[in-house]
């Protein structure tokens, strides 16, 4: 009934660009970001990133070049180049301004990701291993930080009657320093029959739901809108907006972002088709 979809789009996608429709060769990615406090002025620009990005004939990503125009520091972009066997992307690897990281991937017979490794300068820093059901949907989750040597776990549980997930962290087994590891809090998705996300609870050991954050889609299924209510059912927080321009193909061109009205954010793609 729900495929629970949004969990391998978001924290396990290997993809550093939305789906698109289309053969696409390049795309330029530009995101500025704009002081909140300055919107009356003329949207002071606060950061500026351009990603352009190379692409195969599956529009799998070869090659990206992330410039970072906001630091005169950082006035080189970081290259990114790609690698893929049998469809699946493989390895990632980059300059960044002089460390040389990769980050590496793995899959089971049934094509999941089931482990991701992290390199700087060939020394290993951070292993993400995942198992799932036989639905295909992840099940545990864990995270090892080599330098700490401690590994937090996540469990995910299923009610695809309701479609809803619960994502709860297991207490780690040191005592020194847990509660960087540990949340007795755990969270509660719900999904749509589209596998879409459209609330996210945070719930105490009490069961009382005290955070709730619904998000809202377009006809396209991009979110237009997502707000938070607190334990009484009243808004608490920021209420994000987002606006899309889109090309005749139907992918974005144009994306606006928007905190309680305020234009906050904008991403344009300029995408160059085969």
């Amino acid at each position: 009934m729900v495929m629970c979809k949004p969990l391998h789009i978001k924290e396990f996608e290997l993809e550093t660009i939305p789906s698109l429709r289309g053969k696409v060769e390049k795309m330029v990615i530009t995101d500025v970001g704009y002081d909140s406090d300055s919107l009356n002025t003329g949207n002071t620009e606060i950061l500026r990133t351009v990603s352009t990005i190379l692409l195969n004939k599956n529009n799998k990503t070869l090659k990206q070049m992330d410039l970072y125009l906001y630091s005169k520091s950082r006035e080189r972009p970081i290259v990114a180049d790609f690698h893929y066997q049998d469809k699946l992307l493989t390895s990632i690897e980059s300059n960044v301004y002089g460390r040389r990281d990769r980050k590496e991937y793995k899959y089971d017979k049934r094509r999941n990701l089931i482990e991701t490794r992290d390199f700087e300068n060939d020394t290993l820093v951070f292993i993400l291993s995942v198992k799932y059901d036989m639905k295909n949907n992840p099940v545990e989750v864990k995270r090892h930080r080599i330098s700490s040597g401690k590994t937090s776990t996540e469990e995910y549980k299923y009610d695809y009657k309701e479609g809803t997930v619960t994502i709860q962290t297991v207490p780690v087994e040191h005592s020194s320093d847990s509660r960087e590891y540990y949340d007795e809090n755990y969270l509660r998705n719900h999904y749509d029959k589209k596998g879409r996300i459209t609330k996210t609870e945070i719930i105490t050991q009490n069961k009382v739901i005290y955070h709730t954050t619904i998000y809202q889609y377009n006809a396209q299924g991009d979110v237009v809108k997502s707000f938070s209510l607190d334990e009484n059912g009243y808004t608490i927080g920021i209420l994000k907006s987002y606006e899309y321009t889109y090309d005749t193909q139907g992918n974005v061109i144009v994306k606006k972002i928007f905190e309680n009205g305020g234009l906050v954010g904008k991403t344009t793609y300029d995408i160059n088709y085969r």
